[in-house]
Formats: structure tokens, sequence, C-alpha cells
């Protein structure tokens, strides 16, 4: 599970102002496979499957008031290298989720599609016991 905030909040000589909040919970469901023939499981490790991300995305400038309250599933990939520690293991990986395609209706330039190849990217250690 991973959670992720990130806040805006920006005004330019009273010209622009843009002020957001982003939100990004991520549950997946992986499986491993070890690469190592130690039996310790000490090694490089790749794991892949699906994720459910809960995207809550608050966002308002001069000319544009976005809200977005969406779950929607997407690919997920996790890949490391775990080392024995005493009767556990630390586990150094590189997270990922992705694509996601979106779809927006705006007053401007209409309908059209974004897609996000990466939606989340992390740099994470877990202890195994």
């Amino acid at each position: 599970m991973n959670y992720f905030t990130a806040r805006m909040n920006s005004n330019e000589d009273d010209i622009s102002l843009e002020y957001g909040k982003l939100r990004i919970f991520t549950c997946a469901f992986l499986a491993q496979t070890e690469f190592s023939k130690k039996l310790n499981h000490s090694g490089l490790f790749a794991a892949a499957g699906v994720a459910l991300q809960k995207k809550t995305e608050d966002y308002l400038s001069q000319t544009s008031n976005d809200h977005l309250n969406k779950i929607y599933p997407t690919l997920a990939i996790r890949t490391g290298y775990m080392l024995p520690v005493h009767n556990a293991l630390l586990s150094i990986e590189v997270n990922a989720t992705g694509p996601y395609v979106t779809s927006n209706n705006d007053e401007e330039f209409g309908f059209y599609q974004q897609l996000e190849v990466v939606t989340q990217l992390s740099l994470g250690v877990r202890l195994i016991w």
C-alpha cells in the first residue's frame, strides 16, 4: 500500500493564482519471483500484478476549476534486492504503477484523452520477518 499527497498554492503578483490538492492511495496485489537460489531468499527479485488507485484531486485557477474523485485499476511492478538481517530480510526496492488513460471534457479544448505512463513511482525499504 502506498499513499501520496501534494499541495500547490501559488499567487504571483495578483495576476495568476493556482490552488491544488492531490491525494493518491494505492493498494497492489503482486506475484513475486526471486532470481537467487540461496536458501535465505536474499538476492534480486521482481514482482508484477494489478493495483487499485483512488485518486482525489482538487484544482482551482483563474481558468479552471477541476474536481476528481475516482478509483481505477492499473498495472503494478516492483523490483529490488533482499539482504539478510539477523532472522529477517531487508528489501530495497523500486515500485511503479501505471499506465492509466484519463478522459477530460474541457470548455476550451473539448473532449480529449491523455495517457499517464507511470502514475506513481517510489523507492522504498521493507523489513520482512
